[in-house]
C-alpha cells in the first residue's frame, strides 16, 4: 500500500467525519473513566505544521501497538474536547517508511526554513575563528565527522528547535549571539568561546532521534551532555589537541545547561564557559517562547497556554503598537 498526507493537523476542525490520514505519534498514555471503568489512550499527533490530540476507546487490557516517533494512518472522526480539537479515533496502525515517499516524509515532520543558509552560516563563522588549532577541530568534528547527522537532528524532543535542521539551526544560532556578546567584554577569547558555542550540543546527534519522536536508546542510557564529552575528547585526541584547550573546550560542554539541577555535572567556571551556557538557554527560551506566540496570535487569542519551562503565558501584543 502507498500513503500519502492529505489534512494538517492546523486544518482540523471539530465536525470533519471519516478522515483516514498520517500522521507522527508523539505521546500515548492509557486510562480509564472512573465511573464505569472503560479502558483508553490519549494521543498526541504530529505533523510539519504542529500538533493534534487523538482519544480513542479500547477493549480491556487492549494496547495500540505503536510507538513514540512512527509514523502512524490514524481514522476517526475530528471532535473537541475541552476547547481542543480532539481527533475521536477508530483505528490507529504503524506505517512501515518504505510506503512514503519523500514529499510525504516531508509533510510530516517539521523543518527548518533556511536549511542552505544555515549551512553557509556555520561555515562562515567557523572560517572566522583565527585560531588554527580550533578552526582545525571545527572543521574535522562538524564538516567530516558528523556533517551528515548534524545537519539534520532536531535540538530537542519537543521545548525548543524541536525540527529537522533544528541541532544545526540553534548552535549556530548560539554561537552568533555568543559573537556578538563576545565583543562588549574584551577579556572573552572570542574564538574559544565560539568554538564552545558551535560544539556544545553535538552529543545530540547521538542522543535525538526524529522530530517528536523519542530519544535514542543511547540519549537515553547517557543523554548528550555525556556523548558530548566523549565525542569532543576522542576528536581532540585524534587530532593532537593541546590538553589546556581540550580542558578548556570540555568545560563547556560539561557545564553548558548552567546548573547542576538543569543537567550540569559542573557549572561554569570560565567567562566562555558562561557566555556559552547564557547564549544556549536564551536561544532556547526565546525558540519556545516564538513558537507560543506564533500558535496563539494563528489561534486568534490573546494569551497563550501556560508553559512550563517559562513559567508563564505569553501575551500577544496587538499588531498596531509603533
Amino acid at each position: 500500500m502507498h500513503y500519502t498526507k492529505r489534512i494538517f493537523s492546523t486544518e482540523l476542525q471539530p465536525g470533519m467525519t471519516s478522515i483516514r490520514d498520517l500522521f507522527v505519534l508523539q505521546q500515548k498514555s492509557y486510562g480509564s473513566k472512573k465511573k464505569d471503568g472503560s479502558h483508553f489512550v490519549n494521543v498526541v499527533l504530529s505533523d510539519m505544521k504542529g500538533t493534534v490530540k487523538g482519544f480513542m476507546e479500547l477493549n480491556d487490557g487492549q494496547m495500540i501497538s505503536v510507538e513514540n516517533g512512527q509514523v502512524v494512518c490514524c481514522s476517526g472522526n475530528v471532535g473537541e474536547f475541552n476547547s481542543d480539537v480532539t481527533i475521536y479515533l477508530s483505528g490507529i496502525e504503524k506505517v512501515d517508511l518504505s510506503e512514503i515517499d519523500e514529499s510525504t516524509m516531508a509533510l510530516l515532520y517539521p523543518s527548518v526554513s533556511n536549511p542552505e543558509e544555515l549551512k553557509e552560516e556555520l561555515r562562515s563563522l567557523v572560517d572566522s575563528v583565527q585560531s588554527a588549532e580550533m578552526k582545525l577541530l571545527l572543521e574535522y568534528v562538524l564538516l567530516e565527522k558528523i556533517w551528515t547527522e548534524f545537519i539534520k537532528k532536531p535540538a530537542a524532543k519537543s521545548i525548543h528547535h524541536a525540527r529537522v535542521g533544528g541541532l544545526l539551526e540553534h548552535s549556530v544560532h548560539v554561537a552568533q549571539i555568543v559573537d556578538k556578546l563576545s565583543s562588549f567584554y574584551p577579556e572573552v577569547n572570542r574564538d574559544l568561546a565560539v568554538t564552545g558555542a558551535l560544539l556544545h550540543d553535538i552529543g545530540k546527534v547521538e542522543e535525538m532521534s526524529i522530530p517528536g519522536g523519542d530519544y535514542t536508546d543511547n540519549g537515553k542510557l547517557l543523554g548528550h551532555v555525556v556523548h558530548g564529552t566523549l565525542m569532543l575528547s576522542q576528536f581532540a585526541d585524534e587530532l593532537g589537541i593541546d590538553e589546556g584547550l581540550k580542558q578548556a573546550l570540555l568545560h563547556i560542554v560539561l557545564s553548558h545547561h548552567g546548573e547542576k539541577e538543569w543537567g550540569s555535572p559542573v557549572k561554569p567556571k570560565t567567562l566562555e564557559a558562561l557566555l556559552v551556557s547564557m547564549a544556549d538557554r536564551t536561544d532556547a527560551y526565546l525558540d519556545h517562547a516564538q513558537e507560543i506566540y506564533r500558535d496563539t496570535k494563528a489561534k486568534g487569542l490573546k494569551w497563550s497556554r501556560y508553559s512550563e519551562p517559562l513559567d508563564v503565558s505569553i501575551f500577544v501584543l496587538d499588531e498596531d503598537l509603533d
